[in-house]
Formats: structure tokens, sequence, C-alpha cells
């Protein structure tokens, strides 16, 4: 290596002397072969590759990122039921006629509704309950071919109703001021699970 370093420096200093003749020229050229001669030497020289280190240690956990938009809501569950023609003849709330029942609502929070046709000639006033949890709602109608009654009126029970356990929802009638026959009454009943449920006094 030593060598080729002295070769590198006569060579320069005979193209310095001889600068742009044709002797200078011819020198110019010899020295960029000798210089490209000793890089391929020096390549060539190059030893064997060493063996691959171990892994570094694992770098620190990168920061959260921001949180995600919110997606949009769930369609609400439903639960529906719709009895048969009933005869209301309880004349009490302790001993009100059964009308329609959802038997197993999940728990959560749901708004329950009862649509009640009543058809009847005799004289009452009839009275329904709808009752989850521990809410209840009533709706009354007066039933009769009397004067100010209908033979055939509607009636609506509708009520929020909170329930954490899981249970039935149920519709119950019963007569007021009661005068035969007694009345017959169908009920459409349904209750939708809501995801919050504010009620007001």
């Amino acid at each position: 290596m030593q060598r080729l370093a002295i070769g590198f420096s006569a060579a320069a200093l005979v193209v310095a002397l001889l600068g742009a003749t044709p002797l200078g020229t011819a020198a110019e050229k010899t020295v960029k072969k000798v210089v490209r001669a000793g890089k391929a030497d020096k390549s060539s020289a190059r030893g064997p590759r060493g063996k691959r280190g171990p892994r570094g240690p694992r770098g620190p956990r990168g920061f959260q990122g921001p949180p995600g938009e919110k997606g949009e809501p769930g369609l609400p569950n439903a639960y529906t039921v719709r009895s048969s023609s009933i005869t209301v003849s309880g004349t009490t709330r302790e001993a009100a006629t059964p009308v329609a029942t959802l038997a197993a609502l999940p728990p959560g929070q749901y708004l329950i509704s009862a649509q009640v046709t009543a058809t009847g000639t005799g004289s009452s006033r009839l009275v329904c309950e709808g009752k989850a949890g521990t809410a209840t709602a009533m709706g009354k109608s007066q039933i009769g071919d009397g004067p100010g009654e209908a033979k055939t009126a509607m009636l609506a029970v509708v009520f929020g109703a909170s329930v954490p356990m899981g249970g039935p929802a149920q519709l119950n009638c019963w007569l007021e001021e009661r005068s035969a026959p007694d009345p017959t009454v169908t009920a459409d009943m349904s209750a939708i699970r809501v995801g919050g449920l504010t009620q007001t006094p």
C-alpha cells in the first residue's frame, strides 16, 4: 500500500511538470489507470463479513392515538303481543281481568304502550292498567248504550318503565259502575327498549 502511494505521488509530479504536452496527457491517463487498479486491489482485499450482532432492546411503547368517531346508535329492540277477545268481569284492581302480557322482557329500560278496544252495551266504566317493574299507568273509558256512552270505545295506556332484573309487562282491566252485560276487550301491547329513560313528574 505504501509503494502504491509513492507511485501515485510520482505520477502526479510528472503530470504537473509536463502539463498539457502529449507526454503529460499520456502520463495523466496512466495515473487514472493506476488509481483504478489501486481501488480494485483495495476492494478485493476486503475481509469476510462478520456475524450479525444481537438484537437491540425493544423500544418504548408509542403514544395512544386519538379516539375514533362515535358510531351510530343501534336499532332499538321491540316486543309486541296481541290479545284475543276477552270478557272483563273483575270489579276491583285486586281482582282485575288479565288482558295481555309480555312475559319475559330482558333487563333494560322500556317505553310501553297498550291500545285497548272495548265493546259492550251494559253501562260500565272500563279501567285498564299497565305495569312493568315498579311503574304503572292507567286509562279509562265509559262503555254502554246510554247517554254519553259508546258501544265501542278505545283507550290507550303509555308509560316508561325500568326493568333492571328483567321480567313481565302486564295489562289488566276491571269495571267500575258495572252494569251487565260485561264488555269484551282486545289489546295490542308493545315494549320498546330504549338507551335512556328520563321521566318528569
